[in-house]
C-alpha cells in the first residue's frame, strides 16, 4: 500500500515533474503518483517515500536518474497494430503515396516512431512498408525508433514478445513476420528487424530536428499516447518541433486522445474511415498571404475622412492600414517562411516613416532643450 503523504508534498512534486519534465499530474492523478513514486524510490535505495521526494525536488537531477524516474512514471504498454484503422490507411493510402511521390525521384522514405517504447510500433510500421514495398532494396528506408527509456529501448532492439503483444495483429501477419521460440515467445524475423534503428531521445529536452540525431526531413511521424503524458504547453511546444521535423506534405499520428485543434493548429486534418491523421500542408496548398493594393486607401483619402486640419507627414504614414499590414504580416506565418523578401516593397516606406517620426522628435528636443538654454542666458543689456 503506498505511504502516505501530505497533499502540500504531492503539490511540490508535481509542480517539480511539471518544470523539469513536462509531465503532468494534476490533483485527480495524485493517487497514481504517489503509487508510481513508491515504485521509483527502490531503484534509488529510498525507502522512506516523502525523504525520497524532498531529495527528489530539492536539486536538479542527472540524466539518468531522469531516465529512471520516467521509467516509471510513463506506461510502456503497447502492441502490434495499435488502432488497426490507422494502420488501415497507412498500408491503403498513405504510403502508397508516398511512394509514387518517390520512385521517380531520389528514392527514399524517412519514418519515425516517438515513444515507441518496446517496439511493436515501429516494427509495425515495417511491416506495413514491407506489404507496400515488397522489394525495398531500391530504396533508402529510415525507421528510426526512439524513447526516453532505454531499458525498454534494449527490449525493442532484441525483438521478442509474449502473445499479449499480439492480440491487435491480424493472424496471418504474426504467422508471415514472426518466428515461434521454443520458450512460447515470438521472435520478429531478421529482415523486419534489421529495417528499425532504436535510438534514446527525450522530446521534452533534446534538441530536434537535427542531422545529428536523424530526426529531420520526416515523411511520417507517429507519436501516439505520448503527449498525454505532457502540460498542454509542453505539448505544444512537442507538437510545433515534430511539425518542423517534417518535409512539406508529411503526415503525424498521434493517438485517438490526443486530437487537438489547440495542440497543432499548424497542421491540417484529414479524415480517413475511422481514423484522423495530420499533415504539414505542401506550400503550393498553403493560402498565400497577401492582400491587395487597391483596397488600401491613401493618405491623403485618411485626412478628407476624418476632417479638421491634416496630421504630420509621417502620422499620415503611421496611421495608414499599408504601415498596419506591413506590422501584421511581419509576425504572420508568411513571414516565418522566408518570404518577408516579397513585401519590402512595402515595409520599406513604413520603417522610413519611423525614422522621420524619430528624426521628428529628435529635433523638437533639441529645439525645447537652447530655448530653455537660451532663456537661461544673460541678455546684453543686463550685462
Amino acid at each position: 500500500m503506498p505511504a502516505e503523504i501530505s497533499r502540500e508534498t504531492l503539490a511540490r512534486l508535481s509542480e517539480y515533474l511539471k518544470t523539469q519534465m513536462g509531465l503532468y499530474f494534476p490533483e485527480n492523478r495524485w493517487d497514481d503518483l504517489r503509487r508510481k513514486m513508491s515504485q521509483a524510490m527502490k531503484d534509488f535505495d529510498y525507502q522512506d517515500l516523502s525523504g525520497f521526494i524532498e531529495w527528489l525536488v530539492s536539486s536538479p537531477r542527472s540524466r539518468r536518474e531522469i531516465e529512471i524516474l520516467a521509467s516509471h512514471l510513463t506506461i510502456s504498454e503497447t502492441y502490434f497494430w495499435r488502432e488497426p484503422r490507422v494502420f488501415e490507411a497507412l498500408v491503403e493510402q498513405i504510403l502508397p503515396e508516398l511512394i509514387r511521390a518517390r520512385e521517380k525521384g531520389e528514392r527514399r522514405l524517412r519514418i519515425w516512431s516517438a515513444g515507441c517504447a518496446t517496439g511493436e510500433e515501429p516494427y509495425s510500421i515495417a511491416i506495413a512498408l514491407r506489404r507496400v514495398l515488397p522489394v525495398p532494396e531500391d530504396w533508402r528506408i529510415t525507421i528510426m525508433a526512439t524513447d526516453i527509456n532505454p531499458g525498454i529501448l534494449r527490449r525493442a532492439t532484441a525483438g521478442l514478445y509474449g502473445q499479449w503483444s499480439f492480440r491487435g495483429l491480424p493472424k496471418r501477419l504474426k504467422e508471415e513476420y514472426f518466428h515461434r521460440k521454443e520458450d512460447g515467445r515470438f521472435e520478429i524475423l531478421p529482415e523486419i528487424r534489421k529495417m528499425v534503428t532504436f535510438a534514446y531521445l527525450n522530446l521534452v529536452e533534446d534538441l530536434y530536428p537535427l542531422p545529428l540525431n536523424n530526426t529531420n526531413a520526416m515523411d511520417l511521424i507517429f507519436c501516439r499516447n505520448v503527449l498525454m503524458y505532457f502540460t498542454p504547453e509542453r505539448a505544444v511546444q512537442v507538437g510545433q518541433r515534430l511539425y518542423n521535423s517534417l518535409v512539406d506534405g508529411g503526415w503525424l499520428m498521434v493517438g485517438a486522445s490526443e486530437l487537438s485543434q489547440f495542440t497543432f493548429p499548424q497542421f491540417t486534418s484529414v479524415h480517413f474511415p475511422g481514423a484522423i491523421v495530420y499533415r504539414r500542408e505542401t506550400r503550393e496548398s498553403r493560402p498565400a498571404e497577401v492582400f491587395r493594393l487597391e483596397e488600401i486607401s491613401s493618405p491623403t483619402e485618411i485626412v478628407q475622412q476624418e476632417g479638421g486640419d491634416p496630421p504630420p507627414m509621417w502620422e499620415r504614414w503611421r496611421r495608414h492600414p499599408l504601415c498596419a499590414k506591413a506590422h501584421e504580416y511581419r509576425w504572420s506565418r508568411a513571414h516565418r517562411q522566408s518570404r518577408s523578401h516579397l513585401l519590402w516593397p512595402w515595409i520599406a516606406p513604413c520603417l522610413a516613416v519611423t525614422w522621420l517620426r524619430r528624426s521628428s522628435s529628435r529635433a523638437k528636443r533639441q529645439r525645447v532643450t537652447l530655448r530653455s538654454v537660451s532663456e537661461r542666458l544673460p541678455t546684453k543689456a543686463n550685462s
